[in-house]
């Protein structure tokens, strides 16, 4: 837990600081960041199914001329990929405005080697 006193970003005009706690948080560094999760190695999965999420709905025009006229979702994609003769299926955001690839079409993905079941898809530089 790290303290941020008002006294670190303030001081007193006569000298005499009086430190009171502003705000407190945790600081956490992810196995990403700090080199924990090797992310090397490569293989095809196939899309099983995609899913629109509507409930996130991003508006692109200023004036509208339907609720859906100039929106765009999200969605979820579910994959298949085998590592060592074992199946993994996983459930992968795509962001809106983003191109999502059909069912039945296969995208590269990378897994921690050590890990397998850790990965990322590659939709980009397909």
């Amino acid at each position: 837990m790290t303290t941020i006193y008002k006294s670190d970003i303030m001081t007193s005009r006569y000298n005499t600081i009086i430190s009171v706690p502003l705000f407190s948080f945790n600081l956490t560094i992810s196995k990403e960041l700090s080199g924990g999760v090797n992310m090397n190695r490569e293989t095809t999965a196939k899309v099983i199914s995609v899913s629109e999420q509507k409930w996130i709905k991003i508006n692109t025009k200023p004036i509208r001329k339907s609720s859906s006229d100039g929106a765009i979702y999200p969605h979820i994609i579910k994959i298949s990929y085998n590592v060592d003769g074992k199946e993994y299926i996983k459930r992968k955001f795509i962001g809106a405005g983003y191109s999502v690839p059909s069912v039945g079409s296969h995208i590269k993905v990378i897994y921690d080697e050590n890990k397998p079941s850790k990965v990322k898809i590659n939709i980009f530089n397909t």
